[in-house]
Formats: C-alpha cells, sequence, structure tokens
C-alpha cells in the first residue's frame, strides 16, 4: 500500500488530514499543524504554533506504535482554544504511564507532555476506534480578532462525550464568574 496522505481540507476554523499510519504520519502531521496554524493567522512561529505541533506529534506518534490503519488529525479553533484530535481504528485506549516516566526508558513522555502543554486531554472510543485530544488554550494576543469567540466552546461538539461534557461544563464555570463581574 503506497504511503500517501489524502489532501487536508481546511475550512474557516477547522482542518482534517487523513494519513496512513506510518511513521510519515508524524512529520505530515506537524508540518500539516504549522501550516493550518499559519492560514488562520495564529502566531506563526511562537509558543502556540510549537506546543501545537509538538502536542499533534505525539497523539500521532502514539496512533502509529500503538493502532495502525488509517489516521485523523483534527485541529478545530473555538475562541482561544485549539482542540486537537487524531483519530484511529484501535479501540484500545492508552495505559496510564508511570509518572515521572523512567528516564531510562525508550519512551513513555509522550502523554506526560501532552498533559503539560494542554488545558485538558483525553481519549474516548468512538464507533470506529478512538478519538486523542488536546485542547490548548492560546494567549490572547495569538488569535486574530477574526477568529474569536465570546463564551464557552461549541457545546455541540463535545456533549456527545462524556469527557467532552465535563470539558464544556469546565469552560461555562470559567466564563460564569467573568460574566457576573464583567
Amino acid at each position: 500500500m503506497p504511503d500517501r496522505a489524502d489532501p487536508p481540507t481546511v475550512r474557516a476554523r477547522t482542518s482534517f488530514l487523513s494519513l496512513p499510519a506510518t511513521p510519515q504520519a508524524v512529520r505530515r502531521g506537524r508540518d500539516h499543524v504549522r501550516d493550518t496554524l499559519r492560514f488562520w493567522r495564529i502566531a506563526p512561529g511562537a509558543e502556540p504554533a510549537s506546543a501545537a505541533a509538538l502536542v499533534a506529534s505525539e497523539l500521532l506518534a502514539n496512533a502509529v506504535r500503538h493502532a495502525g490503519g488509517r489516521l485523523t488529525l483534527c485541529l478545530d479553533l473555538d475562541g482561544d482554544r485549539l482542540i486537537i484530535e487524531v483519530h484511529d481504528t484501535s479501540p484500545e485506549l492508552p495505559r496510564d504511564q508511570e509518572i515521572p516516566p523512567d528516564v531510562c526508558a525508550e519512551g513513555g513522555r509522550g502523554l506526560v507532555l501532552v498533559a503539560a502543554y494542554s488545558h485538558t486531554h483525553g481519549v474516548e472510543r468512538t464507533a470506529t476506534g478512538k478519538r486523542c485530544w488536546a485542547v490548548l488554550t492560546l494567549p490572547p494576543d495569538a488569535v486574530p480578532e477574526a477568529h474569536r469567540t465570546t463564551g464557552p466552546p461549541d457545546a455541540v461538539r463535545w456533549v456527545a462525550e462524556p469527557a467532552g461534557a465535563a470539558l464544556v461544563e469546565a469552560v461555562y464555570a470559567e466564563v460564569r464568574p467573568a460574566r457576573a463581574t464583567g
């Protein structure tokens, strides 16, 4: 089977890239994140773009190593939050890693890095496998005015899964006090 990526789909605030689970998928995914953020005018080359590329790389590397099959990288800009998802065809959920990771181990640091750079992250089974996701909170000056929104993230997107419902509730809790004082 040839190693080919389907052409990416980039909309105003959502981007999808389908890839085979090969080692090249990590580099292609990282490049796609950088290109998409540049297209969205999210501070290219700055900390948010580097953090997003790192998080996507770690999620993709785990999917390549443990899931195989076809992968889909999804990016969604929801106000000041960048949601990064990697969908794969394996129903196996990642195991909790030793914290802190063994410094001599070859792997085991990926999800620790994802946790360090993200506001929240998780994994959920889907009808066709699973989705691993991370939400990065971008600094206000990194998001162009055209992409900014007020209020909580798109609840319709997240309430379908228990972890997503928890995220929406956490964000509503952050927004409620700000609105009460503003």
